[in-house]
Formats: C-alpha cells, sequence, structure tokens
C-alpha cells in the first residue's frame, strides 16, 4: 500500500509538473520557477519508492520503480544536455514517466487486493474496486496540487506591479534594472545563470550578437517563447537584452 500512494503520488505530480509548465508559457513566465522547484517532491518519492520496492515489491515492481529515476534523470539531461527540437522531448518523457508510475501503482495496488482477498472470484472484485479507488486517488491529488499552484505567485515584474512606469522609475538604473527584469521574468525559463532550462542557453549564445534579433524576440515573442510587449516598458526591454548579452561571458 505505500508502495500504491508513492507511485499515486507522483503520478499526480507529473499532471501538476505539466500544469506548472503550461502557467509558465501562457500565463506568466514566473510560474516556470516553481516547475523547476516543484520537481524535487517527485525526485524525493521516486527515490523513496525505488528504495521501497527493492524490499517488499517484487522484481518486476523494483525495476518499474529504477526506470522511473532514470526517467527523471533524462529530464535533466533532455533539458539541459541538448539545444534545439530534443529539448521538446523533455514533455514527451514526462507521459512516459506518468505512465510508468500509474503501472507500478497498479501492480502495487492488486498485489494488497489479492492480501486483502481470498479466491479467484474475490481477488478480481476486490481488485476492480482498487483499482477504480487507484484512479480517483490520482485525480484527487492532481486536483488539490492544481489547486494550490494556480494561487502560487507567478512571479514576473508585472504580477508585482514592477512594470508600473511610476515602479520602474523607483528600480536601479542600467545593469541593475536589467539583472532585475530577467530574475523576475527570464530566469525561470533560461536558469538563473543563463544556463538554460524551459528555454535555450543564453550563455556563449552567439544569436545574442544581433541585438535587433534578440530585442524583437524579447518583444514580440516566439514559439513557446512568450511576448513581453505590453508587459514590459521600453526601458525594462531595453535593460534586459543588454543584460543577456553582456552576462555569463557573452561580450556583444
Amino acid at each position: 500500500m505505500a508502495l500504491t500512494v508513492l507511485a499515486a503520488l507522483v503520478c499526480s505530480a507529473v499532471v501538476t509538473q505539466v500544469f506548472l509548465a503550461g502557467l509558465g508559457l501562457v500565463v506568466d513566465p514566473g510560474y516556470l520557477a516553481w516547475h523547476s522547484s516543484f520537481v524535487h517532491v517527485i525526485e524525493l518519492a521516486v527515490i523513496v519508492m525505488v528504495v521501497l520496492a527493492v524490499f517488499v515489491g517484487g522484481v518486476r515492481i523494483a525495476g518499474l520503480s529504477a526506470v522511473t529515476f532514470l526517467l527523471i534523470g533524462t529530464q535533466y539531461a533532455l533539458i539541459h544536455g541538448f539545444d534545439g527540437p530534443v529539448r521538446a522531448l523533455h514533455a514527451v518523457n514526462a507521459l512516459v514517466l506518468f505512465a510508468v508510475s500509474w503501472a507500478i501503482a497498479r501492480q502495487a495496488a492488486a498485489r494488497a487486493a489479492e492480501a486483502r482477498a481470498r479466491g479467484a472470484a474475490a481477488v478480481r472484485s476486490e481488485g476492480s474496486r482498487t483499482i477504480a479507488g487507484l484512479g480517483l486517488s490520482v485525480a484527487l491529488m492532481a486536483a488539490a496540487f492544481i489547486f494550490i499552484a494556480s494561487i502560487l505567485p507567478g512571479g514576473s515584474l508585472a504580477a508585482h506591479g514592477a512594470s508600473d512606469p511610476s515602479a520602474a522609475a523607483h528600480s536601479a538604473e542600467g545593469t541593475a534594472l536589467g539583472a532585475s527584469v530577467f530574475a523576475q521574468n527570464c530566469a525561470g525559463c533560461h536558469g538563473a545563470s543563463g544556463q538554460g532550462a524551459v528555454g535555450p542557453r543564453l550563455a556563449g549564445n552567439e544569436d545574442l550578437a544581433d541585438r535587433a534579433f534578440v530585442e524583437t524576440r524579447v518583444r514580440e515573442g516566439e514559439g513557446i517563447m512568450p511576448a513581453f510587449r505590453g508587459r514590459l516598458s521600453d526601458e525594462q526591454i531595453a535593460a534586459v537584452v543588454d543584460h543577456v548579452r553582456s552576462s555569463w561571458g557573452n561580450d556583444f
């Protein structure tokens, strides 16, 4: 039963991660920082699940639990180890992680049902009720996580009122303004040090040599990159463009 609960927790947490990524892409980029942080909940549950499965889960469940651990590592590798379309497999791999975790939950729940029931008919009846209850539990946990995620602060400048001209007027000038805009709007996607996360790596990125290209991309957005026109002032956009072109070893 402990394995069932842990696997169900991972399933619901994966759903929540997808929701947080969606919030970051279509609502406020600041939510991607929560997306990057919440993954540690999944990691902890997976580690405990692997350890428990080795002792009580049997060979098959232990093997599937080890696969979930490898899938977590693959998520990091896809985001930090690649550029271009390969990074989009990060989202596909999340579906695989959900499927494997669900398989673990079903198998663990079935074994628990067998332990409670006697006879083939009783096992089938108990197993059907257990699977139905398992699905409901995952849905309820995911709904609870999503509700909590939906009330978290996004963290963007717009969300905190810093895009207001009067707030901008009181901000530090030059590089300090650019760093502030980046930290609150861009770091969730591109990493606090420009190392890349959901968005591409900025440190050492030769595309930054074209200032007009960078400013247009920030202003208008493209693909999963949201448009910041109307969300940030011209001053803030210019400052953050200068910041990314002159930070982390960049010298453009």
